[in-house]
């Protein structure tokens, strides 16, 4: 049984052994690597290259051909879209993890989710309710499978509901794959989930593209950080429409975390949306199966949570600054430590004033092994 779930514990074995290697400062070679990235995402997109995952364009009646194929000889309006003065194809992206981190049908997944909700224990013990609450900036959700942190991230969704929604998520997750540029946003299209298809906020995409973030889908292709984000949105939304922005960071390091912030908090004052910040992250990742083990005499999920507990500290204080330094300092195994400090970097620039700790939990409670990783619900206010 530790087998059959250990890849939906977390990031994957190897997860942070990827993150790391985009960790600390920005040098002249990771700058350089990043070059790298924005010319190989690049190649990517010319319309010769064919895809591995399935597009489709706008026009229902148009099925079966893959317009990154150049033998496609359908009318280039129909699919494309223009972003950054560059064109990308209006893709529809298919799920990468559902049947594994979640459940592959719509009947499985809802009622999934709801017992999630219903989780007297780790979870909120109720179903969502749409509330008139005020001042929420952004949330921290964790990213494993629903059935070791589905509960905890029911949490964040729960206030997600009581604060009325939003018309547009910012979905901020770590890059676990190595595909793609050091910080990518996906272009235009839909992603796909068993419960249905979510449109990409292409108008929030083309504000937010430059500087650091690249427009690149190629990062986002088998990356799950934000997908299985996306089924729990969609169930508290039912019918009413909504869009997400997805964006992929694999370079980590404060600068970077800050200038995504800086430019996240851009676009939310200007827009007339209402636009929430959802940073996807797993805490602590400890035991055998990630080659970092606990002190002598000293259990895994023990150790876990005194670890998380110095990162939830500077995120409750609002410091993103800290939470890196900490991070860095005390080899705190979390993956996704930068997208959490670019969610506080642009809800302090929207005038977020303190965080509060809905939920903490980890695998341990689910499956106790040799092996644990973290999870924690903070809502920023």
């Amino acid at each position: 049984m530790k087998v059959k779930f250990l890849n939906t514990l977390s990031c994957g074995i190897n997860a942070n052994n990827h993150i790391r290697s985009f960790k600390n400062n920005r040098t002249k070679e990771q700058k350089e690597k990043k070059m790298i990235h924005r010319r190989s995402a690049s190649a990517h997109l010319l319309p010769q290259q064919t895809h591995s995952n399935v597009f489709q364009t706008k026009d229902e009646n148009i099925t079966g051909k893959d317009p990154m194929n150049s033998s496609w000889s359908g009318s280039p309006e129909s699919f494309k879209s223009l972003i950054g003065g560059r064109r990308y194809h209006l893709m529809l992206r298919l799920p990468a993890v559902a049947g594994q981190f979640y459940a592959g049908t719509r009947k499985d997944l809802l009622r999934e989710i709801e017992k999630c909700f219903l989780d007297s224990s780790r979870g909120p013990g109720a179903l969502p309710e749409i509330g008139g609450k005020e001042g929420l900036k952004g949330v921290v959700v964790p990213h494993a499978g629903y059935m070791f942190s589905g509960a905890i991230a029911a949490h964040s969704y729960m206030e997600i509901a009581k604060n009325g929604l939003a018309d547009v998520y910012i979905i901020i997750g770590p890059n676990h794959t190595g595909m793609g540029s050091g910080v990518s946003v996906y272009p235009s299209g839909k992603w796909r989930t068993p419960l249905g298809d979510v449109e990409i906020s292409t108008e929030v995409v083309k504000k937010l593209s430059g500087g650091i973030i690249d427009v690149d889908e190629s990062a986002h292709m088998y990356e799950h950080s934000a997908e299985v984000q996306v089924p729990f949105l969609q169930y508290m939304h039912g019918e009413k429409k909504f869009t997400i922005v997805p964006i992929c960071m694999a370079m980590q390091d404060y600068e970077t975390s800050k200038e995504v912030g800086n430019a996240i908090g851009d676009v939310i004052k200007e827009s007339e949306e209402k636009i929430m910040v959802i940073a996807s992250s797993d805490f602590s990742h400890v035991g055998f199966h990630y080659f970092e083990h606990p002190p002598s005499g000293k259990r895994v999920d023990e150790y876990a949570k005194e670890q998380d507990e110095k990162a939830i500290e500077a995120i409750l204080k609002m410091d993103p600054k800290l939470l890196i330094e900490r991070v860095e300092k005390y080899r705190i195994s979390m993956c996704g430590y930068g997208c959490v400090a670019s969610m506080l970097v642009a809800a302090k620039n929207l005038g977020a004033e303190k965080g509060i700790l809905l939920k903490y939990g980890n695998s341990y409670e689910v499956i106790p092994s040799d092996s644990c990783v973290g999870y924690g619900a903070i809502a920023i206010y």
